[in-house]
């Protein structure tokens, strides 16, 4: 397996506790690479995705001190898919989200934004 060429782009993870639901957001670092791989008798170039860190959630909830510690599992992470659309504007209701999916004009790039 050769890689041939890296993109490094951010993803977007949501983390909501199940007690309080207090929500907050993380950037996590992500590349795509191109791989060549053989198939059979030919050589194929595929793209992969990977993250050079797997996203792992905070040990403890800010808003009331849950913590994995205690063997309390208690958050929920979402991944924020992210698609554009030239129709929907970027708004509060975007930046605010605590929902996977976006689709609007920043293409998932403000997607719950305002718990960074």
């Amino acid at each position: 397996m050769d890689s041939v060429q890296t993109e490094h782009h951010p993803r977007r993870y949501i983390v909501t506790c199940r007690h309080c639901q207090h929500t907050t957001a993380h950037d996590v670092e992500t590349a795509t690479r191109m791989v060549r791989k053989q198939v059979y008798s030919q050589i194929v170039m595929s793209k992969e995705r990977y993250e050079p860190k797997p996203f792992c959630a905070p040990e403890t909830c800010a808003g009331c001190g849950a913590s994995r510690a205690t063997g309390d599992y208690w958050s929920k992470i979402i991944l924020v898919r992210g698609h554009y659309s030239e129709v929907h504007k970027c708004d509060s209701r975007c930046m605010g989200a605590k929902g996977p999916n976006c689709d609007c004009q920043c293409g998932g790039a403000n997607h719950g934004r305002a718990y960074l």
